[in-house]
């Protein structure tokens, strides 16, 4: 699906093979979706009243969800400038992979806070950052929940969240989380394997 205006209104995406969105798309989700095969997008804007149930994949590179998305298995995020504007959950299991790749740093903004009860993963496949940014709220990490920084190559991983850790925080890479008036809470557990934990405090709380 390149250009133009896409409307899904209601159904399942299933089988072997996988839907690109892409070319400044706008796709419309009218009512609930399931996602069982890949789902690629690029450039586009996914919007709608529905929610997205992902049971498969979900590949986001420079794009906007304005949906409402659980995440039920595996989310890749690529590049500088995507979004997850509507409420989103990371469920039992499911990964959210922020990954940078060759010279160029990923970055993920939720407009609202959520809960991950599965794996957060911050990482590259070249000297380039990767960061994950909460505008609103809090980022809870539950207590079978895993937030890990790592790398092949050395960079730097951002956390721009207000952080209630009452799962597993691994950190090797360096990792930064940086949120102006946050109240951190940490009631899980923080492994240091092989770089630092930086956490930087500004504003009145």
């Amino acid at each position: 699906i390149s250009g133009g205006i896409f409307n899904n209104n209601s159904g399942i995406y299933d089988g072997t093979g996988a839907i690109s969105i892409t070319g400044n798309c706008t796709a419309y989700i009218n009512n609930n979706l399931t996602n069982t095969i890949t789902i690629k997008i690029a450039n586009s804007v996914i919007s709608g009243t529905g929610t997205i149930f992902n049971l498969g994949n979900i590949e986001l590179s420079n794009s906007v969800i304005n949906a409402d998305l659980i995440n039920r298995n595996r989310i890749w995020t690529y590049y500088d400038n995507n979004a997850i504007n509507g409420t989103y959950a990371n469920d039992t299991d499911a990964q959210l992979n922020i990954i940078g790749i060759y010279s160029y740093y990923a970055k993920l903004t939720f407009a609202k806070g959520f809960t991950n009860s599965g794996t957060i993963t911050l990482t590259n496949n070249y000297y380039s950052d990767a960061t994950l940014n909460v505008t609103s709220d809090t980022l809870i990490n539950a207590a079978i929940g895993v937030i890990n920084s790592k790398s092949i190559y050395p960079a730097n991983m951002y956390l721009n969240t207000i952080l209630d850790n009452r799962g597993r925080l691994l950190v090797d890479e360096v990792l930064t989380i940086n949120k102006s008036g946050a109240y951190h809470k940490n009631s899980g557990t923080f492994l240091l394997n092989n770089d630092n934990l930086n956490i930087t405090q500004s504003g009145t709380t």
